[in-house]
């Protein structure tokens, strides 16, 4: 059925953790001709995790670069991947047999910058560089105020308003306490039809951090959980599009003090541990975190 198909590579990684069995996990197929959305398609729905991206346009030397497109496991292609675009490089700088370090991302959201960072101790680090966060404070309704409190445990008297990011992911972000959220039932029937959000993140700024310090043992200034529902993620290890956003987020209601460099622990309570940081340079955000190689394979589709 599948005929002069172009050979298939398939990654499977951790993301945002230094050793197995952490962090979020990511597919990345890559081929060096593009394949047909058709394929991506059933591939994504086939490796069944809730988004895999597929990479091709291999170019190397002076100028290295790689083309990234993004399906998730329902069948629609979206824009960008935070944790699958770090995924990218490390497999292109894999196909690359580990030559170049500096790299262009290109993705339907834009043309983003990347760095391979390889570590003393044989790890590997990633860091790429985010688009700038456009946040907007939102007023909630009597309704939805009623669906955080008994879903989430949110206090409706929180006096940060909740803030959304319309461009980069649609995800609604508030300030709260950790301890209370429970993500076993999530029913997002009234912020679909209301706000056609993706996302719901919940961070932590203050001191009652389930750790204080990440995997690395650096200093935790911020702790994220997150829930996908429309992409089936009940809770989400790391969510790498949401770093920038989260961080405007504190700065904008000063849970934090300006700076050009934090930590961000996610995954703790779901037992998939993993952390990021988040620097500035250069005007610009740029998201760095650890990645490591689970599985590599060749991809045969008859």
């Amino acid at each position: 059925m599948y005929k002069n198909l172009p050979e298939l590579t398939c990654y499977r990684l951790n993301i945002f953790y230094d050793k197995l069995f952490g962090g979020n996990p990511a597919n990345v197929v890559f081929s060096q001709t593009p394949l047909k959305d058709e394929l991506m398609f059933k591939l994504s729905q086939e490796l069944a995790l809730p988004e895999t991206v597929f990479i091709s346009n291999l170019q190397t030397g002076k100028n290295c670069s790689i083309d990234a497109s993004f399906f998730t496991i329902n069948g629609s292609e979206i824009d960008f991947c935070g944790h699958l675009a770090i995924g990218t490089i490390y497999s292109a700088y894999l196909e690359s047999d580990k030559k170049f370090k500096n790299w262009t991302l290109n993705t339907k959201q834009g043309v983003l910058k990347a760095v391979v960072e390889p570590t003393k101790n044989g790890k590997v680090n990633i860091s790429i560089q985010s688009n700038p966060p456009k946040l907007y404070p939102v007023t909630l309704n009597v309704s939805e105020k009623i669906y955080l409190q008994t879903k989430f445990g949110v206090s409706i008297n929180s006096p940060y308003l909740p803030m959304i990011n319309p461009e980069l992911e649609n995800m609604y972000i508030h300030h709260d306490n950790l301890e209370m959220m429970n993500f076993e039932r999530v029913d997002f029937v009234p912020f679909i039809s209301e706000r056609n959000l993706l996302g719901l993140v919940f961070i932590n700024a203050s001191q009652n951090l389930k750790s204080q310090k990440d995997y690395l043992g650096r200093p935790i200034d911020i702790e994220v959980r997150a829930t996908y529902p429309g992409l089936g993620i009940k809770e989400d290890p790391q969510s790498g599009s949401a770093p920038a956003s989260v961080i405007e987020f504190a700065l904008h209601n000063h849970l934090i003090q300006p700076r050009t460099r934090y930590i961000i622990s996610q995954g703790a309570y779901i037992n998939r541990p993993g952390s990021m940081e988040v620097f500035i340079k250069d005007d610009s955000y740029w998201i760095r975190g650890s990645v490591v190689l689970f599985h590599k394979s060749k991809l045969e589709v008859k």
